[in-house]
């Protein structure tokens, strides 16, 4: 044979073996990654916020806290990992440190905008931070020291996050920390509703990481912007939990949240309740625990905060339930299927504002009403703007319009009054929503004022701008 021949037999057998040496490794390490689940997504943001994705590698939970026995060390990450699982969490979950948000912020100028130009908050903190850091236990002494029903006792929950173009660290801490810091008997299932959302990862990534590491999430898209309103409804509709718990897509949930809801619906059935709602800063993402604080309105047709002084309560009283004449509307618990027997949301509302008010109204002036209950604490992202549009216009003039002419008798001329352009506004059929109340056999709109928010009264008598409003 030509030597020619055999030396390019030689080389074709060495570049197969070699290729086949190659091929091996990195099937070894494919497998290797995939047994050890430590392969998984990460969002990965640059200074400014733009997002691109890559494979990466874990460690195990808190991998940066070296103990000086290894046999420890893995016995500790085992248990983590059995936490996790227990709790519905396939993922390698890190949970950061309380205090990190102070070690971020002191990297970056918080006044630089461009941090918070897609999501009006602090993207890049959002990012450092991940999905998952320990808060401080804000609730009042008394409240660890509560005795509920067993867990086996209580009414489980569908908690529902609705979203739209929401960043996505924030959306998934908000899963993550309801799934950490919940009785996983209690937690029936997450429902993210994604209404319309155009942002590409909230697209094929969130659901593969879903599908990879939160089995019991699911995700429920809408094809068409339904506004935040009917977007809930869809959520609504599918849920399996006894109770239903709406909360915002930018919250964290801090310990022992749910349990005190839960309870409390177990004795006051017909009613709604609200965790007190703490502040996150939206520039450094710092946790910034509240008072106690009630739902009340203003003449403007605003929802706002009125403030309880502690200085002269108990413990006990610092923990206890309390009425509240409204609620902000993003997170609250109630019944499911109390919450479609009383009409749920008004469908004919679009989008976002007003409709806080008019279940407020409606569960007050048709049913057990609203209490805040101070042993629940969730955190909730406050920003200074809404960074999306509303389509069609002004959603919650409309909106509040409906409420107005449904449920607030001749009250509503004081609408008219503050905001006399809303006249001019054309807001749909109304027959189906004042046929509900005529069902419900509902208080007039006087009582809830004379009897619920009397302050509301004091509050209109004191506007010189409605003093000829003719009641």
């Amino acid at each position: 044979m030509p030597a020619v021949l055999v030396h390019r037999q030689r080389i074709g057998v060495l570049m197969i073996f070699t290729a086949f040496i190659f091929i091996t490794i990195l099937l070894f390490h494919y497998h290797g990654n995939r047994e050890h689940d430590e392969s998984y997504v990460d969002v990965v943001h640059d200074h400014y916020g733009n997002t691109d994705y890559h494979d990466n590698h874990h460690n195990h939970l808190n991998d940066d806290k070296v103990t000086e026995e290894n046999d420890d060390e893995d016995n500790d990450g085992n248990r983590d990992d059995e936490m996790s699982r227990s709790r519905g969490i396939l993922y390698p979950l890190e949970v950061k440190d309380k205090d990190i948000w102070q070690r971020i912020s002191d990297m970056i100028d918080l006044k630089d905008e461009r941090y918070k130009s897609q999501h009006a908050f602090n993207q890049f903190i959002s990012k450092e931070i991940g999905f998952a850091r320990e808060l401080p236990d804000t609730r009042p002494q008394k409240c660890p020291t509560m005795r509920y029903p067993p867990v086996k006792d209580l009414p489980t929950t569908s908690v529902i996050i609705c979203f739209h173009n929401e960043d996505f660290v924030a959306l998934l801490r908000t899963v993550y920390t309801v799934l950490l810091r919940s009785p996983p008997q209690l937690i029936k299932e997450i429902i993210l509703v994604d209404d319309a959302s155009t942002l590409p990862d909230l697209k094929s990534s969130l659901q593969l990481h879903i599908d990879d590491y939160l089995p019991k999430v699911s995700l429920l898209r809408a094809n068409v912007r339904q506004g935040l309103i009917r977007a809930r409804i869809l959520g609504a509709k599918v849920a399996k939990g006894d109770v239903l718990t709406f909360l915002d897509s930018h919250c964290e949930v801090n310990v022992g949240w749910v349990e005190p809801l839960l309870a409390r619906l177990k004795e006051k059935p017909h009613s709604g309740v609200m965790p007190l709602i703490e502040i996150i800063n939206s520039d450094t993402l710092q946790y910034q625990p509240v008072g106690i604080n009630l739902g009340g309105f203003t003449w403007d047709f605003l929802f706002s905060w009125d403030q309880i002084s502690e200085n002269s309560m108990t413990a006990e009283e610092r923990a206890r339930p309390r009425a509240s004449p409204t609620m902000a509307g993003g997170l609250f618990s109630i019944y499911r299927n109390f919450f479609f027997k009383i009409g749920s949301y008004d469908q004919l509302m679009d989008v976002w504002g007003g409709e806080n008010l008019e279940i407020s109204f409606r569960l007050w002036m048709c049913a057990g009403g609203i209490e805040l209950i101070p042993c629940s604490r969730v955190g909730h992202i406050f920003r200074g703007r809404r960074p999306y549009s509303s389509p069609g216009g002004d959603s919650f003039g409309r909106n509040t319009i409906r409420l107005a002419e449904v449920w607030m008798d001749n009250y509503k001329e004081a609408l008219y009054i503050k905001r006399p352009h809303f006249r001019k506004y054309e807001v749909g059929d109304l027959e189906e929503r004042r046929s509900l109340r005529e069902k419900l056999n509902c208080h007039s709109f006087e009582w809830y004022l004379k009897n619920i928010y009397p302050k509301g009264l004091e509050n209109l008598q004191k506007d010189s701008s409605l003093r000829d409003l003719n009641l």
